[in-house]
Formats: structure tokens, sequence, C-alpha cells
């Protein structure tokens, strides 16, 4: 397995400009900037402009434009709108790499017959979509599989398969959270990643993974996934809350169990645990007074994580999930206190 970070960045330019500047900062080697997503139709223009010029032209960045299905499930836009808003924004911004597709995006909450009803809308508008799309763009196209059966995932790559393209994204994960809005990974969900990503070899197209990292892209070690987004590296540090590589998000701002708070000798055991050092977490209180750190910590351990994937790593992995956060007695044992 080999699989890259695409780097969601719809935030506002203030926040994009102190981003690429503590990364610059921190020193870290890696690029977590090399591949990008962006909503271009719900961000602001200085913002799609700095990605551009900042990010596109000066460094070489390959740029994903994601569609906005996600405002649609939150409700923000209407899925019938947002078809002619994206076609007229893409044909006059033909400078990404990429170009995902209107989707209609089940949740978990749906029955079988709404979840029917958004697959064919995915599907009916890609392909009108792709028709109706500069010819330049067409091989850029990134049609997104939905779906909760197999027969409709099936389905929605033999249509994208006819129509040509290079690159399919899947993004019908199972929902849980405020308006739908945390993806997960559920067995149902993760027997369609399986079988798409063998679709895609037969075909010699590559897969792209909507929503997701983490511990949960463990499950896909043995695949052939090309690409992956997530955004909770930042807004799990909008809650209080820090990741390690292949350990969930905990507060470090909370004492409450209810948000699954860490104490300060929690912290530094899971630093052990996972060997991640950063210059965004060299001080508890700092991390947890400052979501600015917290943020990029954030990020630099999604970097870890993959990185472990891609060097086969799987022993260690394997560690700390048997790990993390076993017992109190780790804690007191090896740090004192806790």
């Amino acid at each position: 397995m080999s699989i890259n970070f695409v780097t969601p960045l719809t935030v506002r330019p203030y926040e994009l400009r102190r981003i690429l500047q503590l990364w610059n900062e921190s020193g870290d080697p890696r690029n977590p900037f090399a591949r990008v997503l962006v909503t271009p139709c719900f961000t602001s223009p200085m913002s799609v402009r700095l990605i551009r010029e900042e990010l596109k032209e000066r460094l070489g960045s390959e740029i994903f434009f994601d569609s906005g299905g996600y405002y649609v499930q939150q409700g923000r836009i209407a899925y019938d709108e947002l078809y002619g808003l994206l076609l007229k924004y893409y044909t006059d911004n033909q400078w990404a790499d990429w170009y995902v597709l209107p989707d209609h995006v089940p949740v978990s909450q749906d029955d079988s017959a709404t979840v029917e009803r958004k697959v064919r809308d995915t599907v009916t508008a890609a392909r009108l979509f792709c028709a109706e799309m500069p010819p330049n763009l067409q091989l850029r196209a990134l049609p997104v599989v939905q779906g909760h059966a197999l027969e409709q995932v099936h389905w929605c790559v033999e249509n994208y398969i006819a129509l040509g393209v290079r690159r399919i994204g899947f993004g019908s994960f199972s929902t849980t959270g405020a308006l739908n809005s945390i993806n997960f990974l559920s067995a149902r969900s993760e027997d369609m990643v399986r079988r798409i990503s063998v679709w895609a070899q037969v075909y010699g197209i590559a897969v792209h993974l909507f929503g997701i990292s983490g511990p949960d892209l463990f499950a896909f070690r043995d695949l052939s996934i090309d690409t992956c987004d997530s955004m909770n590296w930042y807004k799990a540090a909008n809650f209080g809350k820090v990741i390690f590589p292949f350990v969930r998000a905990y507060s470090v701002t909370n004492g409450s169990v209810k948000l699954r708070s860490i104490s300060e000798n929690d912290f530094w055991y899971l630093k052990d645990l996972t060997g991640h050092d950063c210059p965004f977490c060299q001080s508890f209180r700092d991390l947890a007074d400052s979501y600015w750190l917290r943020r990029m910590h954030n990020l630099a351990c999604v970097l870890d994580a993959i990185d472990m994937l891609n060097q086969c790593e799987e022993d260690r992995i394997r560690r700390i999930f048997n790990n993390n956060l076993v017992g109190k007695s780790i804690f007191r044992r090896k740090y004192g206190g806790g």
C-alpha cells in the first residue's frame, strides 16, 4: 500500500496563511500541502487565490476541487442548486488538477428508498455534468461512488468507467454526530472500499477516500488506495482535542470523561508509545491553551500515520493499538501520578 494524504484547506484566508507559516517555521521536511483539497464554491475567494498562487503556482501542489456535497448534507445548499453553481465555477477556473463531480451523499439514517434516490441523483448528475464540462477538464473529472448496498456501488463504478475517468472517489462511509458530519468505518463501508479497490485495479484507475484518515486507514493497508482526505486534524483541534498516529482524539482542555480527556501524564505516555514528536507538542500546557498548536500537531500526526502505513510498520501500529491507554497502572508505573 502507498497512500497519499490530501490536506483539506477550506479555511479563511488568515487561517490559511497561519497554517502555511507555522508549518514552514517548524522545520519539518515533509510537505502536507503537496496535495490540497478545497471546496471553492464555499471558500473565500481570497483563500482560493492564495491556494492557486502560493501552492499551485509557486510550489507545484496538486489541487483537488471538491464539489460541496458535504454542504448539501449539512443543509446549506439544495442538491439541485449545486449543479449549475459548480459547472460555472469549474468552467471559469480550469487550473485545478481534479474536479469532484456533484454528489448526493446518503447518511446512515436514510431509508433504503432515500439512499437509492441519492445514488441515482449522483450517477445521473455525473453523466450530465461530465458531458457539459470543457473537454480539457473531462479527464480530470472525479466522480464519487455512493451507496449503502454493493449493487449500488457497483452500478456507480460501471457508469464512471464508461465515462473514461482516471480517478474515482468513495464517500459513503457510515456517519454520526450532529448533522451526520463525522465519518466512521463500519463493516459495510469497509467491504465496499475493498470491492471498489479490486474493480479499480482491473480498470487501471485511482481511488480516493473522502473524509477518512487515522486509525481507520489501517483496515486498508493491503489495498491499492491512492489518496485520502480528512478535516479531522483541524476540527478536533477546535474542540480542544489532539490526536496521535493510530490513536483516537482526546481532549486536553476539559476534564470531562464524556469528552475522553487525558491527563498530562497520559499525553506523555502517548507521545512515547507512538514515537511522535513535533515542535507543536513540546508543552502540554501550551497545547491545551492554543488551538493553533493543536491543529498543527494533529496535522503532523496524520502524516506520521501515513508514513507508518507506507513504510509497512504493521508491528509498530499493532503495538499502538494494543497499548493505547490500557490501564492507568501503565501511567503510574512509568510516569508517576496520573
